[in-house]
């Protein structure tokens, strides 16, 4: 599908056809076997007017933590909303503020704000009990606790494992404790 937009269209018809190829997965970046094989993802399916679209979605670490019985729901709560300011945070400025709405630029402001006052209370309180750069690999980048340890020591033996893991579970509780 081609993503420029056309000469004869107008623009509501451009962004109406944009949001329809985001719907169904069109324009994103194919995913090819080096990616597959490196990055975690799982099959789903989108739902289109009447037919269903099979879509491959990268998996959130932290949910698939909580499906393996490792966090419970109001830890997983917890660090959704602790990951949930960091993307907030972490989007380029830039970016935001390249908007075609009728608003302007500037929407998310307060919002952006809150999260970033949010973020670095929570980064404050986790990095007196962990190493807040191993905590955030596996809440915010989405890596499991096995690259993590590959990452930060070079392998991953039982002895990594076991720092990375208490490194995560530390955090856990403080963050669980701030939004609790």
């Amino acid at each position: 599908m081609k993503l420029a937009r056309a000469k004869d269209e107008t623009d509501l018809q451009f962004r109406a056809r944009l949001s329809h190829a985001k719907a169904i997965g069109e324009g994103r970046d194919v995913i090819n076997p080096w990616r597959q094989q490196h990055d975690s993802f799982e099959a789903g399916t989108v739902k289109v007017g009447t037919r269903s679209e099979r879509v491959m979605r990268k998996t959130v670490q932290i949910v698939k933590m909580q499906k393996e019985l490792r966090i419970n729901d109001s830890e997983l709560k917890a660090l959704l909303l602790y990951k949930q300011a960091w993307d907030m945070c972490d989007r380029s400025p830039s970016k935001d503020s390249c908007d075609m709405s009728v608003s302007g630029g500037d929407g998310d402001g307060l919002a952006y704000l809150d999260a970033r006052m949010r973020l670095q209370k929570l980064q404050a309180v986790t990095r007196a009990v962990c190493k807040l750069d191993m905590f955030e690999a596996i809440v915010c980048h989405d890596k499991s606790p096995t690259k993590t340890a590959q990452e930060f020591f070079g392998y991953a033996n039982g002895d990594n494992m076991a720092i990375v893991m208490r490194n995560f579970e530390r955090g856990v509780m403080q963050v669980k404790a701030y939004f609790n």
